[in-house]
């Protein structure tokens, strides 16, 4: 390696329009302040409150961590529903391609898809929303954007079982649709 090719010094002029800057110390380091004619003024916006001004938005990862958690723990618990009927029906379904569902399981589904129950269009719609909201950490102005991909997520649903979705989750988008809309609606 040639250090001289390193060294060599070369030659730049500068030029500028000399203003009247003001040179201000700021303990330990100088600041460079231009003439208050040419400093730029935030007028805001009259969509904009002042609660929003400055703020951040975050991802709500424990909301998210959560609502995933809760989830996973449901769903294990329908499949360990769905998977005793099939275990003690084998023979039956095997044969008959049905499977009789005891009084007992009947009842824990019908809770469970229930106006208060986990799988119910209250409590999914609410999960929906609030993973959204998780996930902007309640930015407004992310609103449409999550509101779309719900819309865009539902129809990839409906296109994977044929089209049609049992009539809970058309009342569950529904309900979804309304949170997302009355969102927006509040921040505009």
């Amino acid at each position: 390696m040639d250090v001289n090719k390193i060294n060599k010094i070369t030659s730049t002029n500068y030029s500028y329009d000399r203003k009247d800057y003001a040179i201000e110390k700021a303990s330990s380091k100088y600041e460079i302040k231009p003439p208050a004619s040419e400093v730029d003024v935030y007028i805001p916006d009259s969509k904009t409150s002042n609660s929003d001004v400055g703020k951040t938005y975050t991802r709500d990862a424990a909301t998210i961590d959560r609502l995933k958690l809760e989830a996973d723990r449901q769903t294990q618990q329908l499949r360990d529903i769905v998977e005793k009927l099939i275990l003690e029906q084998g023979d039956k379904f095997r044969e008959s391609g049905m499977i009789e569902v005891d009084k007992e399981t009947r009842l824990k589904a019908q809770e469970a898809i229930s106006e208060d129950g986990y799988w119910g269009v209250k409590q999914t719609s609410q999960r929906l929303f609030d993973f959204a909201i998780g996930l902007t950490g309640g930015d407004p102005a992310k609103a449409q954007s999550m509101k779309d991909a719900f819309i865009k997520g539902f129809k990839k649903a409906k296109e994977a079982w044929g089209g049609q979705l049992p009539e809970i989750s058309n009342q569950t988008y529904d309900a979804t649709i309304k949170m997302f809309d009355q969102w927006i609606a509040e921040n505009e």
